[in-house]
């Protein structure tokens, strides 16, 4: 079977994410994890992000895959 959850809005850390990721990881669940940058404000939110990179399931794939997913989230007017 294969699972592959995808998560977003991710800014600085919360008790929420850190047991998705310590679902994701304990389970080697491939996920892809949207970021929005200016929301990542703490030290402690970028040294997680940079751990949470590391983790590999067995074919050496990340297990974690990050994508962007804006600035600052802020709907624009006059954008589609």
């Amino acid at each position: 079977m294969i699972v592959i959850l995808k998560a977003d809005d991710l800014g600085d850390t919360t008790a929420n994410w850190n047991r998705f990721i310590s679902i994701v990881e304990t389970k080697r669940i491939s996920a892809g994890i949207g970021v929005i940058a200016q929301k990542i404000t703490s030290q402690s939110a970028i040294s997680e992000i940079k751990r949470i990179t590391k983790i590999k399931q067995a074919n050496q794939f990340p297990v974690i895959e990050f994508w962007n997913h804006g600035l600052d989230h802020i709907k624009r007017r006059g954008l589609s």
